[in-house]
């Protein structure tokens, strides 16, 4: 197989690196991209297909929490799109979490949501998917590493991807009152001084629109050489947003 750039030959191999991940190498572009292995791009494949399973918010709600743990659920093979779609639809018992929670989201959830919120929700979505296995959403430390605050909590999702091969929910804050989850699902590193670096996280936003033709929507990554904020790119906006990573959490099956 090749691919056409600016009338070279680029050979691309596609590779299984491991039992986690399949790898993507443009061997003279000196670009690898790996996701979690539960990703499809086509119908072909027997994995999940992005643009159909991943549910868009509305743009003047603040529902990005729940929407991301349902993409999250979705992405990983957890859920079907049928049974969130079922989820939502069907009445539920006010009384019960999942029932409070679906009250609360069936309109603006103008304060957005905190991750105590999101755990609240995933234990109500299993009292009613009864053959959903115990999960949980596991905090990802960030800080206190030698490859420094932004790098560092890149190296932090990727890594933990790379053993559990399941997505991770990311809290990127804009300012001190804005902030916005996205679901992390595959990692980009670029060849440097002859070997891979990580250079961007890539993500699905569920404000954004999904694409036919590659598993994420946005890229997280580091700007400039002096930049003191990470940088997250979406096709909806024509520059690049300067944000912080908050916060991650990955999906685990627990005893």
């Amino acid at each position: 197989m090749s691919n056409a750039i600016g009338g070279d030959l680029y050979p691309i191999t596609l590779l299984k690196t491991n039992h986690y991940f399949s790898s993507l190498f443009i061997q003279r572009a000196f670009m690898r991209i790996q996701t979690i292995t539960s990703l499809s791009l086509t119908e072909h494949w027997n994995g999940v297909n992005t643009h159909s399973v991943a549910k868009k918010q509305g743009n003047l709600d603040g529902a990005c929490g729940p929407y991301a743990l349902m993409n999250a659920l979705m992405l990983a093979g957890r859920l079907t799109e049928k049974q969130v779609t079922g989820l939502w639809a069907s009445p539920v018992d006010r009384r019960t979490l999942f029932g409070k929670w679906s009250k609360k989201t069936h309109a603006l959830v103008s304060d957005g949501t905190e991750i105590k919120d999101l755990v609240e929700l995933l234990q109500g979505i299993r009292q009613k998917i009864k053959q959903l296995p115990a999960l949980d959403l596991v905090p990802i430390k960030l800080e206190s590493r030698q490859d420094g605050k932004m790098l560092g909590g890149l190296r932090a999702i990727q890594e933990w991807m790379d053993v559990n091969n399941q997505p991770v929910m990311a809290n990127l804050q804009w300012n001190r009152h804005g902030a916005h989850w996205v679901v992390v699902i595959g990692s980009q590193f670029h060849e440097r001084d002859g070997e891979y670096k990580l250079a961007n996280l890539l993500v699905v936003d569920s404000e954004e629109n999904a694409f036919r033709t590659q598993a994420w929507n946005g890229v997280l990554g580091l700007g400039s050489v002096d930049a003191k904020r990470l940088r997250y790119t979406v096709a909806s906006h024509e520059a690049s947003i300067p944000c912080d990573l908050v916060g991650a959490f990955g999906i685990c099956q627990i005893a």
